[in-house]
């Protein structure tokens, strides 16, 4: 796989080989929503004018209770993203950022442990969508990046399989060029006029196993799906054959967080222009992503939550024995039993990005 073009023929193969295996599948009504829902999804992703999303055609494939909110860690507690006044935005001389960004901690709440469990397998997905192009003969660019969990992994202690699988590690999450699949990953988001989208999806899942045998015994599809997978940039169409592999190979059977690509906003001028009202304030610092029905259970210990930079981005109680480890402190019973990702990003000018990088810094 040492060009694009040669990726992109390896998905579009695998695709049409796993669509003709499970068609008979694709009848079946959760499957049907399932590509209704990604249908939609990269409706979205590809609309680049300012209209707000239309709200009852989005909900109809969400899951309203899964919906995903964000919330920003401060020193002083969480807060949610749309409490970051205009005024933190950047405002710097030219309208475009960089948001580099680290895919931090994922924990499943005890009743979405169970159905993870069940399932024997589960999908953390996220995405991020330019508005504008970099140039005005390129098309719109997205960068993804997916973890999972394996149905079996070994214990470090024990060298033993563990009965259930273990919740993947995101700061082995990378975005990276799929021309050169090797190189170093860099996980830069370009966002052209300070603006964007981004999304965050996690399911239970379960492999289908027809498919999967059918494909192993035809084509090597091993470097298309790994535990940790990332793209950086990619168009959005060959990002649409990509998830469309992904729907045929897993069952998708929970949905623990759901989102449609919606709007994030880095810069002063950016926030100026008018769009939907549920868009990300993305300012540089620590953030949570949760779903609607695990938000509530914040509103009563935001002050007294932090997020541990430290420990790649456990949420902890402010006061937690700082001589416990991460996880530990990160079980504290004083921490709501919710189901979340973290992320750390960091917003800069572009011109900022390309005078360091024309110095060979990183």
């Amino acid at each position: 796989m040492d060009t694009r073009r040669s990726f992109l023929h390896e998905v579009a193969f695998a695709s049409a080989l796993a669509a003709a295996i499970s068609g008979e599948a694709e009848a079946q009504p959760s499957a049907k929503k399932t590509q209704e829902f990604w249908d939609a999804y990269f409706d979205e992703a590809e609309r680049t004018d300012d209209r707000p999303t239309k709200d009852a055609e989005a909900s109809s494939h969400l899951d309203e209770k899964k919906i995903v909110n964000f919330l920003q860690a401060t020193d002083g507690g969480l807060r949610f993203s749309s409490d970051i006044a205009p005024k933190e935005l950047l405002n710097p001389q030219e309208e475009n950022v960089v948001v580099t960004v680290n895919p931090g901690h994922f924990r499943p709440s005890s009743e979405d442990h169970v159905l993870i469990q069940k399932s024997r397998g589960s999908q953390v997905r996220l995405d991020w969508f330019q508005k504008q192009p970099l140039m005005n003969l390129v098309a719109p660019m997205a960068w993804s990046g997916l973890a999972a969990w394996s149905p079996v992994r070994i214990d470090e202690t024990t060298k033993k399989p563990t009965k259930a699988p273990l919740p993947p590690n995101l700061t082995d999450l990378s975005f990276r060029d799929p021309n050169a699949p090797n190189a170093k990953a860099n996980n830069q988001v370009i966002l052209m006029g300070g603006a964007g989208k981004m999304a965050v999806n996690v399911t239970a899942v379960r492999i289908n196993s027809k498919v999967d045998a059918a494909l192993k015994a035809t084509v090597d599809y091993s470097s298309i799906v790994a535990p940790y997978f990332g793209f950086a940039p990619l168009a959005i169409p060959a990002l649409r054959a990509f998830t469309q592999l992904i729907g045929y190979l897993y069952h998708r059977e929970s949905v623990l967080m759901n989102a449609i690509p919606i709007g994030i906003v880095a810069t002063q001028s950016a926030k100026a222009v008018p769009g939907p009202v549920n868009r990300v304030n993305m300012v540089s610092g620590w953030y949570l992503a949760v779903p609607d029905d695990h938000a509530g259970k914040l509103k009563d210990s935001m002050s007294q939550l932090l997020l541990d930079d430290k420990s790649g981005g456990w949420l902890v109680h402010k006061d937690a024995d700082k001589n416990l480890t991460p996880a530990a402190r990160g079980q504290d019973t004083r921490v709501p039993d919710i189901t979340y990702m973290s992320m750390n990003v960091k917003v800069e000018p572009l011109s900022d990005v390309e005078k360091r990088q024309a110095k060979g810094d990183a």
